[in-house]
């Protein structure tokens, strides 16, 4: 029954003005103009967009890209809500730099942790536990903490031994987690085994679960996986 967040993060190429289409000017705000203006060869039309006409929205006059129907449809039953004009003082201009304090909520400093990590650092993580978890290539900033940070998969079926399941691979990997066993008096040793014993469980948990099935479309696959691991 906890909340759970997910956060989608678009590494750059996506067109916001052409996601959240203006489809009109509104007073002291002549979007659509300006829209027209600054993409005079791609830009939709006002009845071609999904409009935003949910309550106070309609008087913003804005729309979703036709291709959203999905999203659209959320929208309609209260589930999407659309939040625009998101900053921070004295912006930079660097996509670079905008990603950083974007991942660590740290505008006015050199990211020295993520939003995400530092909430890890104050809740704590239990032994074995998978709170916190990036699905790519690389843990991002925003799940790196001060004492704790998420853990980064790429996906389910590549999270395994390179050794596989045979009897004497097994008994490599009951061993490997034996290492669990030392006591704190021995704290590194202690440490180091817990790590061990908690990377065998999670292999062991990942290689038991029904991964979605490969996907051409990468996000689409992305969120499958996000649900499988949710609902474990």
């Amino acid at each position: 029954n906890r909340n759970r967040l997910i956060v989608i993060f678009l590494q750059g190429g996506n067109d916001g003005l052409n996601t959240v289409i203006p489809i009109g000017d509104v007073r002291g705000a002549p979007r659509y103009s300006v829209y027209r203006a600054v993409r005079p060869t791609i830009a939709y039309m006002p009845n071609e967009a999904l409009r935003l006409d949910r309550s106070r929205d309609a008087g913003e006059k804005l729309g979703l890209n036709p291709k959203l129907v999905n999203l659209h449809r959320m929208y309609k039953s209260n589930r999407v809500a659309i939040v625009q004009g998101v900053d921070y003082p004295n912006h930079s201009y660097s996509h670079f730099t905008s990603t950083d304090i974007w991942q660590s909520g740290q505008p006015e400093q050199a990211p020295d942790s993520g939003w995400i990590g530092r909430h890890l650092d104050r809740a704590g993580i239990g032994d074995g536990e998978l709170r916190g978890l990036g699905l790519g290539y690389e843990l991002p900033l925003a799940l790196r903490g001060w004492q704790r940070s998420g853990i980064e998969l790429e996906n389910i079926p590549n999270t395994h031994f390179l050794d596989g399941k045979a009897a004497e691979a097994e008994a490599r990997h009951r061993a490997l987690e034996r290492y669990g066993d030392h006591p704190m008096r021995e704290p590194l040793r202690h440490f180091a085994g817990k790590q061990a014993e908690m990377t065998v469980g999670l292999v062991r948990t990942l290689q038991n679960m029904n991964a979605p099935p490969q996907m051409a479309n990468g996000l689409a696959y992305t969120l499958l996986t996000a649900r499988s691991l949710m609902e474990r």
